[in-house]
């Protein structure tokens, strides 16, 4: 319950600056996309999602552990070493969990609700939007007759 009025909250928010900011629609989503991202890899959780790290059980005896995974640690200490910014920050966001937690559920949602509003008003009408086609079929088109719904639609 808690998930789901927090994903309205932030949605109906993201409607709300949408709608205020009168700027070009698709430049507004793709910047949440990119912040969502930045977000996300600050916190690390971009490499955690790139590894694969939900399959793989440390506990087990067995040293088998995805090579993606060991690579993408291997890359981190590399970076960590030359004091790259952003190893910097997954190490700071390991530290501090809570906040690390409520980054990555605000970047998810960012991420997610961006590329929703890209699909939907950008990307699937331009595909699969039929209602010209089935506009010219009706039979008051081909009579030449406009109606009311011809204009909504």
């Amino acid at each position: 319950l808690a998930h789901v009025s927090l994903f309205e909250l932030v949605n109906i928010l993201y409607e709300e600056l949408d709608d205020k900011i009168h700027c070009y629609n698709l430049l507004f989503d793709v910047c949440v996309v990119i912040t969502g991202a930045t977000a996300l890899r600050l916190t690390g959780s971009l490499y955690d999602f790139a590894s694969g790290d939900d399959n793989v059980d440390d506990n087990s005896s067995s040293n088998q552990k995805k090579p993606r995974r060991r690579t993408l640690k291997r890359d981190l200490s590399h970076k960590l070493c030359r004091g790259d910014w952003d190893a910097r920050a997954v190490k700071w966001f390991r530290k501090h969990k809570g906040l690390k937690m409520n980054i990555d559920i605000a970047g998810q949602y960012l991420v997610y609700i961006g590329l929703m509003h890209l699909l939907n008003h950008y990307a699937l009408p331009s595909v699969c939007d039929l209602r010209a086609a089935i506009l010219r079929a009706l039979p008051s088109a081909r009579r030449g007759v406009e109606t009311e719904l011809s204009y909504m639609l």
